[in-house]
C-alpha cells in the first residue's frame, strides 16, 4: 500500500482560522486517507481547537494604594488637591460650624429654567426643566451612568411585616445579581432591604441608605441616643482617616 501524507490539524494551525476552515482541512484529509483515519482526525481536531469557554484570568489583587493609583491613572488625574485637616487646631481645619457650612445659601429655583423662563405647565417640567436638573446632578453630584453598564436582575429573597417608628410596614429582602458575562471570575450580588408603608398600594417615595453592618431584618429605627453615637463614631472615623480630603467640598 502506497504511503499517504496526512495533513496535521494542530492548535497552532487553527489559531486565527475559522472552524469552517478546519472542517475543509478534514474533508481534504478524508479524501487522501482510508475512512478509518477520519475518526482519528476528528479526535485530533476536537483536542486541538482552543475551548471558547476557557476560564478567565483570575482577578488582580491590589492594595488600597495600588487601587487608588490605578483609578487615578484611568481618570487621567495627575495629583489631588490637598484637603482640609481633621485637626481643629490647624489653620486649615475642617469646618463644623453649621452657620458657615453652606457656601451656596441661595439655591436655584426648581420651577425656573436655566434661561430664566418660568415653568408654567407639566409639559414644560417633564420636557425641559426636569432634564436640566438631572443633567446638573449628573455633572456635579452623581456622575453619569456608562452606556455599557451591566444589567442587574432582582429577585425577592424574603418578605415580612413589622412596625417602624410606630407605623406598620412591610419589607422585602431583595438580591440584585449583576450580569458578569464580561468577566465571570467576579460575582456581584447586591443585598437590599425595601421598606414600605403596610397599607399603601400606590407608588411611594423611597430613600436609599447605605448600611455598613448586618442588615436589620425586621428593620429597626435607631433611638436618638443610638443616632448620636453613630454620628459621633462616623465623625471620629472621618477625622482620623481623611488624608485625601474627602470631607472637603472644595476638594470633591
Amino acid at each position: 500500500m502506497r504511503p499517504t501524507v496526512v495533513p496535521t490539524v494542530t492548535a497552532s494551525a487553527l489559531t486565527g482560522a475559522s472552524v469552517r476552515t478546519a472542517v475543509a482541512i478534514l474533508v481534504a484529509a478524508a479524501r487522501a486517507v482510508p475512512t478509518i483515519c477520519v475518526a482519528v482526525l476528528l479526535g485530533t481536531l476536537a483536542l486541538s481547537i482552543p475551548s471558547a469557554q476557557a476560564a478567565p484570568p483570575p482577578p488582580i489583587s491590589l492594595t488600597a494604594e495600588q487601587d487608588h493609583s490605578n483609578m487615578m491613572e484611568q481618570l487621567g488625574i495627575q495629583e489631588l488637591r490637598p484637603g482640609v485637616s481633621g485637626d481643629e487646631n490647624d489653620p486649615d481645619h475642617a469646618n463644623y460650624d453649621e452657620l458657615l457650612a453652606n457656601p451656596y445659601p441661595t439655591l436655584p429655583d426648581p420651577l425656573r429654567l436655566d434661561d430664566g423662563e418660568k415653568v408654567t405647565s407639566a409639559s414644560t417640567w417633564w420636557r425641559r426643566r426636569r432634564p436640566e436638573i438631572v443633567l446638573a446632578l449628573e455633572n456635579d453630584v452623581y456622575g453619569r451612568i456608562p452606556k455599557d453598564v451591566p444589567t442587574v436582575k432582582w429577585r425577592v429573597a424574603g418578605r415580612g411585616k413589622d412596625s417602624l417608628g410606630g407605623y406598620p410596614v412591610r419589607y422585602e429582602r431583595l438580591v440584585g445579581k449583576v450580569d458578569n458575562s464580561a468577566y465571570r471570575a467576579i460575582k456581584v450580588d447586591i443585598p437590599v432591604t425595601l421598606v414600605l408603608p403596610a397599607g399603601v398600594k400606590e407608588r411611594v417615595p423611597v430613600l436609599i441608605m447605605f448600611w455598613f453592618g448586618p442588615t436589620p431584618v425586621p428593620p429597626t429605627e435607631p433611638s436618638d441616643r443610638d443616632l448620636r453615637q453613630i454620628n459621633g463614631a462616623l465623625r471620629s472615623a472621618l477625622e482620623r482617616g481623611d488624608p485625601l480630603g474627602w470631607n472637603n467640598p472644595a476638594a470633591a
